[in-house]
């Protein structure tokens, strides 16, 4: 009976261990399928050439990938020169009703400190209205990223979840944060080559499209011609 029962002791004994290692096992390949997808993010981010390819892939694809309910883009446009540079690029601000442009820095501010660092938690409707006012249904927690460059704040980016466990204050930051930095490069990257190209096909003295600018148009309208 003694050796009986230390058989059936070192069974159950193994048969944890085996449970444990398919639970580590599928949690690795969790963890592995997350890491993939978030490295398609990153590579989309920084393949976009455009203004508005860039902001699509923020939107759209982050909240696809991250499996997000709901995500805004708030940019400080201080001088009204980012909204000045899309009206010359011919972007119509209503197809991107989640970008968001703030004039001052008080609007990035999370309580009454300037956003220096990723904050997660409960959505509250004095923090966070403001920045996820394109949605009627507001999330039930969020996660605010800061999108800083060389020490100057850009901007923020605003994660929403309904699930009220999804951003919590005891969570990492680390990717998120890093996920922040990317996007702030890839904004001024985009923007700098997007206002360098403005700047190539105006005429400096007289702002006037000029001959590069026309054929470019052309290239493009007999591209899209050919499509429709």
């Amino acid at each position: 009976p003694f050796h009986t029962t230390n058989m059936d002791a070192k069974d159950q004994e193994l048969q944890l261990v085996r449970k444990q290692l398919r639970e580590l096992l599928n949690e690795a390949n969790h963890n592995q399928e997350i890491m993939t997808r978030h490295q398609e993010l990153d590579l989309q981010l920084i393949g976009a050439n455009s203004f508005r390819d860039l902001i699509e892939h923020i939107l759209n694809t982050t909240a696809d990938i991250c499996d997000l309910h709901q995500i805004t883009l708030c940019l400080l446009d201080q001088h009204d020169d980012l909204k000045t540079m899309l009206a010359d690029l011919k972007i119509d601000s209503h197809d991107f009703p989640r970008l968001i442009f703030v004039a001052t820095n008080t609007d990035l501010y999370h309580q009454v400190a300037p956003l220096k660092q990723a904050a997660l938690g409960t959505y509250q409707a004095s923090l966070h209205n403001h920045l996820f006012a394109p949605y009627e249904v507001k999330p039930r927690c969020v996660a605010i990223i800061p999108l800083i460059r060389q020490s100057k704040l850009l901007g923020c980016l605003n994660l929403g979840s309904l699930d009220v466990e999804r951003f919590t204050t005891d969570m990492g930051t680390d990717f998120i944060e890093r996920l922040g930095s990317i996007i702030a490069i890839c904004l001024e990257n985009v923007i700098n080559s997007e206002r360098l190209t403005l700047i190539s096909l105006t005429d400096a003295l007289t702002n006037v499209n000029n001959r590069r600018y026309v054929e470019m148009r052309m290239i493009e309208e007999i591209g899209r011609a050919r499509r429709q």
